[in-house]
């Protein structure tokens, strides 16, 4: 009765995430079949051809699940079958799979149509809703392996990844959508700092143009002649007039832009809608009680901001708007007397029209600086926004390294230490050098000095930190004024790299801030390096892809086995794993199954009958001898008479055979 695995003591802990059964409502082979699975441990076997991989393959395609896609055609087939086999046996039949599995003891129900391809998906006691392939896959993601397909992804550093990756998907698409996130703020808060930066160096450039037309405006002032020192005062007080009114409008400014600011505050949170007390809150009253009194609260506050804006309508302003008047009045006498003083000053017409001159321009930058200096406030401090946010960058890229660091070693402890995942130089620099590529574009650097980039960030220890130094240095570049005559900043990164002074010369001209900005976006990711273990005595190791394809499968299924989880759907892992190993996987399976459910189609015994199948699922032809027709012929636990004898004509063909073999064998 399997004492191993299938009786006990205690009560044995169960998946949590299972597929409880699965229907067809018509198909060409099997015609409208159902399937109750049992939690733990499912055998399908029968001869061949009789549909064990048709139930598997129907149940994959209705729960969603995809081979990892991949740039090649190794692992096409695989796709291009299962897209024949529900063509051929399920659309033409109008034919439609449901699938029932459970989460955490809710059952959620699948239905998928062959002919629309519409999915419906129904969770718990909710109605069914229309779903997307890849929403079932994040709510049910299970692992699957077609005929062979186990003992093909050894050589496929992408499907091995994917090994490593499944059981932290969640945290690593958390991790991406943040990253995701940050870029688009970054975009906007490297934006504000650029704008900054040319508001600054606007600002510089005309408070050195003030500077000197204001020593020129003195001296012209001074040089004429034949005034009286009346008009000479009046004279002399233009420039002051001037800038009393640039001031007088650097506050209409400031008060009509704290007025549009909280007008739009004031807008936004009145039309606020109230929040709805949850039904099945269990504090009902106390809950609706603080509600209330946070709505209270709320536009109280709301209330007092209306109270604010009213501080800006006329009758609040009219003292201000009184003082500004009186001011008016002193400024058009003051104009009168200048203009009546350049007129008696005709003698110095050349030197009154280079006065005026010099003044509009004056008045035009100082006018420039004042909306300039508007611009600087409202973009508040970029540089802090900016680092903060690339630090939370840095950061979230250092927490993806960290999670994968450590599930690739509790990868290598679930192989049984017959796989060594190392990050160690893992970063994935392809999509660095991609960029790099399309950055330095037109720029005439050679595809072997990015080359030597990437091997620098690959071979670094801490490969973060090594990839911000690159780009701190090329931003450098892109900040350089050539013009100035300055030397070209330092770039020791680069210059290990063979960088020559013409190349960053090139940069500096040709790298523009967006360019260096999507540059520094570039989404790190990082690829283990895998290894077969061939002693674990001497601890020594050869590259995976070197080891046989039996060792890689028998590895890789330690791991599936191992690994708690999705359920495990493989067809036929017989023809993948090395035989000797058997004994090994036997008992892996006996383990497996109290902590993730299994459905594996099989002709080896050492699976069913050693592997204490909880279910199994007997496939024939509906008329023996007859290939157009298959049916589940019988399903049960293989203590059940009908199933043992069908295992036995299946896997070991026939009693005779068995007893057969066991005389020769002599044992």
């Amino acid at each position: 009765m399997a004492k191993e695995s299938r009786l006990s003591l205690h009560e044995p802990n169960l998946p949590s995430l299972w597929i409880e059964s699965m229907a067809v409502s018509n198909s060409k082979f099997l015609g409208r079949v159902g399937v109750d699975f049992n939690q733990q441990y499912n055998a399908v076997i029968g001869g061949r051809g009789t549909g064990k991989s048709t139930i598997l393959e129907y149940l994959r395609w209705c729960l969603c699940d995809q081979p990892a896609e991949i740039a090649d055609l190794d692992l096409a087939p695989v796709q291009t079958r299962r897209k024949k086999l529900i063509d051929d046996t399920l659309q033409r039949f109008d034919g439609e799979v449901v699938a029932v599995f459970v989460l955490n003891a809710v059952r959620h129900i699948v239905k998928r149509s062959s002919r629309t391809q519409e999915i419906l998906l129904k969770i718990g006691d909710a109605d069914f809703m229309r779903a997307t392939e890849q929403e079932v896959r994040n709510l049910f993601a299970v692992q699957a392996y077609s005929q062979k397909q186990l003992s093909s992804v050894g050589v496929r550093v992408d499907e091995l990844r994917r090994f490593v990756e499944l059981p932290i998907k969640q945290q690593l698409d958390q991790i991406r959508s943040d990253i995701r996130a940050l870029e688009a703020k970054l975009r906007t808060a490297h934006r504000s700092l650029v704008r900054k930066r040319e508001i600054e160096a606007e600002m510089a450039k005309h408070a050195l143009e003030v500077n000197s037309l204001s020593k020129q405006l003195l001296a012209l002032r001074k040089g004429l002649k034949g005034l009286s020192e009346a008009d000479q005062l009046v004279i002399g007080q233009k420039a002051d007039y001037d800038s009393e009114e640039l001031i007088i409008e650097g506050f209409r400014n400031d008060m009509d832009r704290a007025k549009q600011s909280l007008a739009t505050f004031v807008e936004e949170f009145s039309n606020r809608r109230e929040k709805e007390t949850p039904p099945d809150t269990v504090n009902k009253h106390l809950i609706a009680s603080i509600q209330e009194k946070y709505s209270t609260k709320f536009w109280e506050i709301v209330a007092a901001l209306y109270e604010v804006l009213v501080l800006f309508e006329p009758p609040s302003l009219a003292g201000l708007e009184d003082e500004t008047a009186r001011w008016a009045k002193l400024k058009v006498a003051f104009d009168k007397f200048y203009e009546e003083a350049k007129t008696r000053a005709k003698a110095n017409q050349q030197q009154l029209d280079q006065i005026a001159t010099v003044e509009r321009r004056i008045a035009e930058i100082k006018r420039l600086q004042m909306t300039n200096g508007d611009a600087l406030a409202a973009l508040g401090d970029p540089e802090t926004n900016y680092t903060e946010l690339r630090r939370q960058w840095d950061t979230r890229h250092s927490e993806k390294l960290a999670i994968v660091d450590q599930q690739c070693q509790d990868f290598s402890s679930l192989s049984d230490g017959l796989i060594k995942a190392d990050l160690a130089g893992g970063i994935d620099t392809e999509g660095i050098k991609q960029g790099l590529k399309i950055a330095f574009a037109g720029l005439n650097i050679k595809e072997q000095k990015i080359e030597e980039l990437c091997q620098a960030i690959r071979a670094s220890a801490d490969p973060i930190p090594t990839w911000n130094g690159l780009l701190a240095e090329l931003e450098e570049l892109t900040l350089h004024n050539l013009a100035s005559g300055d030397a070209l900043p330092l770039t020791p990164a680069m210059d290990r790299c063979g960088f020559i002074p013409n190349e960053k010369i090139r940069l500096a001209r040709g790298l523009d801030p967006s360019k260096w900005l999507a540059l520094s976006l570039t989404e790190l990711d990082f690829n283990p390096v895998f290894l077969y273990c061939t002693s674990k005595v001497t601890a020594e190791y050869i590259a995976f892809a070197d080891a046989s394809a039996g060792q890689q499968a028998t590895a890789l299924l330690t791991v599936l086995l191992n690994q708690p989880g999705a359920p495990l759907i493989i067809d036929q892992p017989e023809d993948d794993v090395d035989s000797k190993m058997s004994p090994e996987i036997v008992q892996q399976i006996w383990r497996a199954k109290s902590r993730r459910q299994l459905i594996f189609a099989s002709h080896n015994a050492n699976f069913v009958v050693n592997g204490d199948a909880e279910l199994v699922i007997c496939c024939d032809y509906v008329k023996a001898g007859d290939q157009t027709g298959g049916r589940i012929k019988a399903l049960g636990a293989i203590d059940n008479v009908t199933i043992k004898e069908e295992i036995t004509a299946v896997t070991e063909g026939g009693k005779e055979a068995f007893k057969l073999r066991k005389e020769k064998y002599g044992f």
